[in-house]
């Protein structure tokens, strides 16, 4: 809902008045009687708006003036529910169910309650009941229920009720728009695209359902279309920061640089301080070679924005590209101070200091990346090299175990264990990780003796050699 303020929401001078009169009360510290339909009329906008300081206020008022009211009694409950008190709530509501037994509202927050506490089967037996109690308003309900289960992340069960509210109002651009967005996340993009097309034909002025549909597009390299998404986004709202930079952004990734670069400069004549668009254009000259016009605009980009940690990074790399190991290093420990935990950064301060001859530095930077990204083989295989380079042969083999163990049938692994334990002399060990690298990858046998290439191997080495050989 874009309104910018609670008198917005009124038309009526009646109602605005009633709001100005509790508006009133509320700063003054005054008391004035109101009746319960006019409490509960301006709880709900309180609610609605999300204002829970005020709403509280006001129904401990409501509930002083008329305490008997059932109705003020639960709409506490949903104020209590809506600040995650829900221990309070529940006894209010535990106490109304008695007392009326077939008000569907009740259960409706017993069921919210139920979610927020991931009690999901209870939570359903609720919704259920408050749906078999409310049969005239269905289809607002399985659409407030499932914004609940999105709340969780439990998308499977809003889809749930989405589809139960589509099938009885298939044209409703609410429930459409977010079937759209949970099949987005969960990532069945071919239906999240159908439902924004649905939505489209709906209402083809949405420029928000252009954007995202632009980036689902994208994320499924069909770049023409992506890009046509997003230039009818812009054609709606020429201002769409978000749309000018995700076609940049889309281009950049489809290495279409050049045009990139334009489309960004286009977003700047919007957002001329927006330190990520001068990043993103110097990642794009970056790519494209040109290291000082790069270097200019990541500059420019700390220059508006000092914690921008990828323009720090992109200098660093580029001195890096430069040979200057000292000025890179320099730039990339300023890029891991704002992002500690950027694996990126740890794996060029491995190598800095590496080619800095700096061993014991470039150990602590390979060991965090391997937490880090313990999945990727070449980081495991580059701590196993500056171990060996240190004489720690132990700890490289041990790396190189541990390595095989999380990343299964690794040729490159494989072999490199197998030169290490051949260098300690575990000749039998050696021999069985050589044979299955063979099995895997045999031309990369070649790199294992690139690795020992001075040291005499036993015969059984060739001997594998010259058998995976014949049988190729």
């Amino acid at each position: 809902m874009n309104l910018h303020s609670e008198e917005d929401f009124y038309s009526n001078p009646e109602e605005d008045q009633i709001l100005n009169k509790v508006e009133k009360m509320l700063n003054n510290g005054e008391i004035y009687y109101f009746d319960i339909s006019e409490f509960i009329e301006i709880l709900d906008i309180y609610l609605d708006f999300n204002n829970l300081k005020k709403a509280e206020r006001l129904i401990d008022i409501a509930i002083s003036q008329h305490p008997h009211s059932s109705e003020l009694e639960l709409k506490q409950a949903q104020v209590f529910v809506e600040k995650n008190k829900h221990s309070q709530a529940k006894l209010i509501l535990q106490k109304l169910v008695k007392l009326e037994p077939t008000n569907p509202d009740i259960f409706f927050l017993l069921g919210v309650i139920a979610i927020n506490h991931f009690e999901i089967e209870k939570s359903v037996a609720y919704f259920n009941k408050s749906l078999e109690l409310n049969s005239e308003d269905n289809v607002e309900m399985f659409l407030n229920i499932a914004i609940h289960y999105e709340n969780i992340n439990n998308f499977e069960k809003a889809v749930e009720y989405l589809n139960q509210a589509y099938s009885l109002e298939p044209e409703n651009m609410d429930i459409i728009y977010e079937l759209a967005y949970v099949f987005e996340r969960l990532e069945k993009t071919e239906l999240s695209i159908e439902y924004y097309k649905k939505y489209l034909d709906l209402y083809p002025f949405a420029e928000n359902a252009w954007y995202n549909i632009a980036l689902l597009y994208d994320k499924l390299n069909m770049i023409d279309k992506a890009i046509d998404a997003f230039d009818f986004a812009i054609a709606i709202d020429d201002s769409f920061l978000q749309a000018f930079y995700g076609k940049a952004n889309c281009l950049a990734n489809h290495d279409d640089f050049y045009t990139a670069i334009e489309v960004f400069k286009e977003t700047l004549a919007f957002d001329p301080a927006n330190d990520e668009v001068y990043y993103s254009m110097g990642e794009c000259y970056e790519k494209l070679k040109k290291y000082d016009t790069a270097l200019k605009h990541y500059k420019k980009a700390i220059d508006l924005n000092q914690d921008n940690a990828n323009a720090w990074f992109g200098i660093g790399i580029i001195r890096y590209y430069k040979d200057e190991l000292f000025e890179s290093l320099f730039y990339i420990k300023k890029a891991l101070k704002l992002n500690p935990d950027d694996p990126e950064c740890w794996a060029i301060l491995g190598k800095i200091n590496e080619k800095l001859d700096f061993y014991e530095d470039a150990e602590i930077a390979y060991k965090k990346v391997i937490k880090l990204e313990p999945k990727q083989e070449n980081n495991w295989i580059k701590y196993a090299e500056i171990l060996y380079k240190q004489d720690k042969l132990d700890e490289a083999i041990s790396a190189l175990i541990n390595a095989n163990d999380k990343i299964d049938k690794n040729p490159e692994i494989i072999f490199q264990l197998s030169a290490y334990l051949l260098e300690s002399k575990n000749y039998q060990k050696a021999i069985k990780f050589f044979k299955l690298g063979l099995s895997l990858n045999y031309d990369m046998h070649k790199k294992f003796f690139f690795i020992d290439s001075k040291k005499t191997y036993p015969s059984t080495i060739n001997k594998l050699i010259k058998k995976n050989l014949k049988s190729k």
